[in-house]
């Protein structure tokens, strides 16, 4: 019998559990639970307001089960609409007999890496939003508020130092090349599709590992890609899916290159009759602690459980370093922000408060 997953807080005890994941996963494993006819209920799923995709999916599965077709041939069958890993998961999750349980597992970890994955999008993106925004305010104070403050100097003939020169001539820099500006927006459009095009060029798998090893933000990308791996691997597993299958179909569902290039590398050794805890061990894809859980590859059962823990354990290790990352990085973000607006600020007041000084 397979040990439902832990839930991760209180908030996700409270969670729906079909959160998140293909909509025809959640209608199968929602079905099955309840004991309800499966091709009615896919075929009135299909009614709901799903995207055209998911619609036709729905129905294509609703009139194979009615016609009499089993659900394993069926979903050959639409093979073309649903992914690779979703369908070889139905396939031996039905096969096992433990439909609904298997598939509640795969909803559960999809929801739980859907999570993660925000939580670290949200950390990433406050300090970087904060900066933009403290760039934008300084910007506008030196194109604006700046010019008005130096005749103010002219006017009262105020010795000004030198953070205050160093303020007015960047304030003239500005100015002058303000005809360039609308050329600024299309440059950092032609930069993001530029970043974005990346992923497209060779090399991408050894461009994200490169990544992953910066302090932070990188580590907590590699727990995130690898709690995902552990996950979605332990279900095929579970399901006595053979080994190299299984790494197949886990590589086409994996949002990481560097574990689905690693994967796939995995799967023709492991197809050349090479032992997996030997062959992993030398992939620079993962990371040598993965090695001594494919020494259990003749045992399904303890293999799954192991990547089932492992999943955990770096989901885990993804929530706290999140939460180190963000605890680090905002507060030296927002006084970088207190520097750039309130250092300018100082440099142009203080000589007016050292005039209001003399004066007095």
């Amino acid at each position: 019998m397979i040990a439902p997953l832990p839930p991760e807080s209180a908030d996700d005890r409270d969670a729906p559990v079909y959160g998140g994941g293909d909509p025809v996963v959640q209608a199968i494993a929602r079905t099955t639970s309840a004991g309800l006819p499966l091709a009615e209920a896919l075929e009135a799923y299909s009614d709901e307001g799903f995207s055209s995709g998911a619609r036709a999916r729905f129905q294509a599965l609703g009139r194979a089960l009615r016609n009499g077709v089993p659900l394993e041939d069926a979903v050959d069958q639409v093979r073309p609409r649903l992914s690779g890993y979703v369908a070889g998961l139905i396939r031996g999750a039905a096969g096992s007999g433990r439909l609904a349980l298997i598939l509640e597992q795969h909803l559960i970890a999809k929801r739980r890496t859907r999570d993660i994955r925000f939580r670290y999008w949200m950390s990433a993106a406050y300090p970087l939003v904060l900066l933009i925004v403290g760039i934008a305010v300084m910007a506008a104070m030196l194109v604006f508020f700046v010019p008005v403050m130096e005749d103010l100097f002219k006017d009262f003939g105020v010795p000004l130092p030198g953070a205050t020169l160093f303020t007015l001539s960047l304030s003239g820099f500005l100015i002058d090349y303000a005809s360039w500006w609308p050329v600024l927006p299309l440059g950092l459009a032609a930069i993001a599709v530029g970043v974005w095009s990346l992923r497209f060029l060779p090399g991408r798998a050894a461009r994200v590992r490169v990544f992953q090893r910066l302090p932070l933000f990188g580590t907590v990308s590699r727990s995130i890609a690898l709690s995902e791996f552990c996950g979605l691997l332990s279900l095929l597993v579970e399901c006595r899916t053979p080994l190299p299958e299984a790494l197949r179909q886990t590589s086409a569902a994996l949002r990481d290159p560097n574990l689905s290039e690693g994967c796939l590398k995995l799967a023709e050794q492991c197809e050349q009759g090479l032992p997996a805890d030997q062959e992993i061990a030398y992939l620079v894809n993962f990371p040598p602690s993965l090695a001594s859980l494919f020494r259990w590859d003749g045992r399904a059962g303890a293999l799954a459980d192991g990547l089932r823990a492992s999943a955990e354990l770096y989901a885990a290790q993804a929530r706290v370093s999140t939460w180190v990352a963000g605890a680090f990085v905002q507060p030296f973000a927002f006084a970088a922000v207190i520097f750039l607006v309130g250092g300018m600020t100082v440099s142009l007041f203080w000589p007016l408060y050292k005039l209001f000084g003399a004066l007095t």
